[in-house]
């Protein structure tokens, strides 16, 4: 049932988004045969003194390379409003009746939620990766430098494993995927929560947004105040977050005390929206 509940979910929150990515991927290709137009037709003439059809293809690549940023944001805010509107229907508006008849507990429903979320939000990265790819490896291709970027790439990354050592690198690695997904849940679990108390009270959305710009507010007031913190501790005991000069230990410790906030940071956003919606829901 759960899976059944999961194929649904995924289904009708990417029914709109797909159209998002082949767009995204439309672009993509219409910024690649302008990129190479701009590189062939670019060093044709004088920049000052331009030819019309070299004019013409820097207007084309600057217009096209300004659509396809706007279309990478786009996809993530559209994924973000997308699961924000869905979940607050389907949760917590009158939909919620129906919805809360289903035989899935709300943390169930919850949850299947919140795994849609993160998997949709993966595929935006994966499709914005691909859509990179079309965009840059034409030209690479076309001017024969395909393979000093291979090679500087390789170099750069055999650069990083004889600097911090195999140990760190796979350790940093492991630590950055985890990291990237968790706070993924993060971005979603957030308004979540906030939807979760905003539903407390009469004025829901109002109060949603009440909470969301609030509690922002205060988590960024407390980041401040611990980079200061630790900023004048460094200061005044003359100690740089390093240790023992050792770059691999010291990047590998401060990746784990950031996993160690992004779960926490998760894991509250999680256990509040789990207590609101199992023990506090109120569809009135």
């Amino acid at each position: 049932m759960l899976k059944k509940l999961f194929k649904h979910e995924f289904n009708d929150f990417t029914k709109i988004i797909r159209f998002a990515w082949f767009a995204l991927l439309g672009v993509s290709v219409i910024t690649s045969i302008s990129f190479l137009a701009y590189q062939s037709l670019g060093n044709q003439s004088d920049y000052y003194n331009p030819t019309l059809a070299t004019s013409l293809s820097r207007i084309f690549f600057g217009s096209t390379i300004t659509l396809f940023g706007l279309a990478i944001v786009t996809v993530f805010i559209l994924t973000e409003v997308m699961f924000v509107v869905r979940f607050y229907r389907s949760m917590l508006s009158s939909e919620g009746y129906l919805t809360h008849s289903l035989p899935f507990r709300a943390d169930q429903m919850m949850n299947i939620k919140l795994i849609t979320g993160v998997l949709v939000f993966l595929i935006n990265i994966l499709i914005t990766g691909a859509a990179l790819c079309i965009v840059f490896l034409p030209s690479m291709i076309a001017n024969s430098s395909i393979v000093t970027v291979w090679n500087g790439f390789w170099a750069s990354i055999e650069a990083i494993f004889n600097g911090l050592g195999v140990g760190y690198t796979i350790i940093l690695i492991v630590e950055g995927i985890i990291i990237l997904l968790v706070s993924l849940l993060g971005t979603i679990l957030y308004p979540v929560m906030c939807m979760s108390i905003g539903q407390r009270f009469k004025n829901r959305i109002i109060m949603s947004v009440v909470f969301y710009i609030g509690i922002n507010w205060a988590l960024e007031f407390i980041g401040m105040i611990a980079a200061i913190s630790f900023s004048i501790a460094f200061v005044y005991t003359d100690t740089l977050p390093f240790i023992n000069d050792n770059v691999g230990l010291t990047l590998t410790v401060w990746g784990a005390v950031a996993l160690l906030v992004f779960c926490g940071m998760s894991a509250a956003y999680y256990f509040i929206s789990k207590h609101m919606l199992t023990k506090k829901l109120n569809l009135l």
